[in-house]
């Protein structure tokens, strides 16, 4: 009888251990500050607008990914500064992403945009964003961050 215990409680233990692996494989279900969003993959590309061969736009891709099974509210602000680090503008949206779906979003700036009237808001610039999870509404939660430099 010690024999047959024995071996049930081995097969308990081994049970145990195989649902406890399952458990922290399984991406969480429900999306909140304990989730992971997270920028994938981001590229830029510079254009020309009015045909004068001067780059006037930057056209940045981005995809993001959470490691939750379900959709969540994101939003991604991009933040504009000179060689100098003076603040020359931003943009900023809202966005759903599913899982490790792509989902690929673009912004843009436009030399244009600058809002440094005090100069002529020459380049280099430099171009930080900041992921954020929405929990709810008006409710942001950081998650994470690329910055490009000298374009």
């Amino acid at each position: 009888m010690s024999q047959t215990r024995n071996s049930i409680s081995k097969q308990v233990l081994a049970w145990t251990a195989v649902f406890a692996l399952a458990l922290s494989i399984i991406p969480y279900s429900v999306a909140d500050a304990t989730s992971d969003e997270y920028f994938e993959s981001w590229s830029y590309e510079l254009g020309d607008t009015d045909g004068d061969n001067q780059n006037d736009i930057v056209f940045f891709t981005f995809d993001v990914d959470t490691n939750v099974t379900d959709y969540v509210n994101i939003y991604v602000e991009m933040r504009v500064t000179d060689n100098n680090g003076n603040w020359v503008g931003n943009d900023d949206e809202h966005y759903e992403i599913y899982w490790t779906e792509n989902d690929t979003f673009e912004m843009e700036w436009f030399v244009n945009d600058c809002d440094d009237f005090e100069s002529d808001c020459e380049g280099p610039f430099d171009f930080q964003f900041r992921l954020y999870e929405e929990v709810q509404d008006e409710v942001y939660y950081y998650e994470d961050n690329f910055t490009e430099s000298n374009i």
